[in-house]
């Protein structure tokens, strides 16, 4: 496509090189920009259950890298542009515009045609976790027996006994604002306590989380081995975070660590989450 300077491609049409690029960039761009780990990640696993490719291929898959990359547009373009707006929602990216705003080099008539070709994913706007969801998930925990106002009077951590009081207070029907000014804290602070209790379990956000020297030999051995099957995650740019290698010891292995277990579990790992560098120049 590069050498023609044009092609049709499944879903897109024909588009020019220089269009193409742009797509590409918005696309590497809503992966890498301000995304948390843990929305991307389930984005890789459900491209890798519609492609019919093995779940443990997520960690083998160089995302950041032109495979990766290519891989994710063939998914994309399965079913384009359905596919990239369901990306961009379940990423919770940023709006289209922003996106576009962030590409350098990129004239109106350029982001034209590129928003163009996104067709109703044009119109793509970030949101946060809707309240829809979370309230159903926290009335059903209430519903089974889970009881936060007597766990809060019987808590004796520093910190933890907040943390049950605004989850009691959200689960009374309170405001995230309300709960956080009664806290102390940013509402931004309790939408993310909202967000990993309900990917990773209530218990990540108020229990406390065990130390290195608290996982046997064997689990420590096996959380390092698993890891290790991930070289990309070495990546200076776009390895994972100790916070996220928290999460995905979570699922995985059902163990709730601190951060800085997780961080000690990858000693050489300098985790970041910034934009690829495919993504930053369109050559």
């Amino acid at each position: 496509m590069k050498r023609h300077g044009a092609a049709v491609l499944p879903g897109l049409g024909h588009v020019d090189w220089a269009t193409f690029t742009v797509i590409v960039d918005l696309i590497a761009g809503a992966m890498w920009w301000q995304t948390a780990d843990y929305h991307r990640e389930r984005l890789f696993e459900r491209i890798l259950r519609d492609l019919d490719m093995a779940a443990n291929d997520r960690l083998r898959i160089e995302w950041p890298s032109n495979d990766g990359t290519l891989l994710t547009l063939a998914w994309l373009m399965a079913d384009w542009p359905i596919r990239l707006e369901q990306m961009l929602e379940g990423l919770h990216a940023p709006g289209v515009e922003d996106l576009l705003d962030r590409l350098p080099d990129v004239d109106d008539g350029l982001r034209q045609r590129a928003r163009g070709l996104l067709g109703s994913a044009s119109n793509y706007r970030q949101r946060e976790v809707t309240e829809e969801n979370w309230r159903g998930w926290l009335g059903r925990l209430v519903a089974s027996g889970m009881d936060f106002r007597a766990m809060a009077r019987n808590e004796r951590r520093q910190g933890y006994t907040e943390r049950l009081v605004v989850f009691a207070m959200l689960a009374e029907g309170r405001s995230i604002e309300e709960a956080a000014a009664w806290a102390g804290l940013k509402p931004e602070t309790i939408e993310r306590w909202i967000e990993v209790a309900v990917t990773y379990g209530i218990h990540m956000v108020i229990e406390k989380p065990a130390r290195v020297c608290d996982l046997t030999p064997d689990q420590a051995h096996e959380i390092r081995q698993w890891l290790a099957s991930a070289t990309w995650l070495l990546s200076p740019r776009t390895g994972w975070r100790a916070d996220h290698v928290r999460g995905e010891i979570a699922r995985r292995f059902d163990l709730n660590i601190s951060v800085s277990a997780a961080q000690s579990l990858l000693p050489k790992v300098r985790t970041s989450t910034s934009l690829p560098d495919h993504a930053e120049s369109r050559n």
